[in-house]
Parts: structure tokens; C-alpha cells; sequence
């Protein structure tokens, strides 16, 4: 499987707003129990990581028989 970038400096933006949407996690005063904050953590971190991807332009190259 080959991948390719077309804007691969975006993907400078994948460290701060991972570590920014942990942050507000771990700040929240939100009252709700541990999976569930858990869920919530991992279902944001797969947004924003296919949000900069989706901005860096990935691209999945396929190979041409013949």
C-alpha cells in the first residue's frame, strides 16, 4: 500500500491538536463515568486525526496492472 500527501506541512498541525484535545479532556468537569470519557476521548483523537489528514490530502495509490 503506497500513500502520498499532497500537502504533507499540514501534517505539522497532527501533534498540537492531538496533545490540545487531550488537554481539554483531562481539564473537563464534565461528570460522567470512565468508559464513557474514555469513549469520548477516543472518538475525538480519530476525528481530528482524519480532520489533518484529510487537510495534509492523503492519498492511497493504487498499482496499475499492464
Amino acid at each position: 500500500m503506497n500513500f502520498q500527501f499532497t500537502h504533507p506541512h499540514y501534517l505539522l498541525l497532527l501533534a498540537p491538536a492531538l496533545a490540545w484535545v487531550v488537554w481539554f479532556a483531562w481539564k473537563s468537569d464534565v461528570q460522567i463515568g470512565a468508559w464513557r470519557r474514555w469513549t469520548a476521548l477516543g472518538i475525538r483523537l480519530v476525528v481530528v486525526l482524519a480532520l489533518v489528514l484529510a487537510i495534509a490530502g492523503l492519498q492511497w495509490l493504487l498499482p496499475l496492472d499492464g
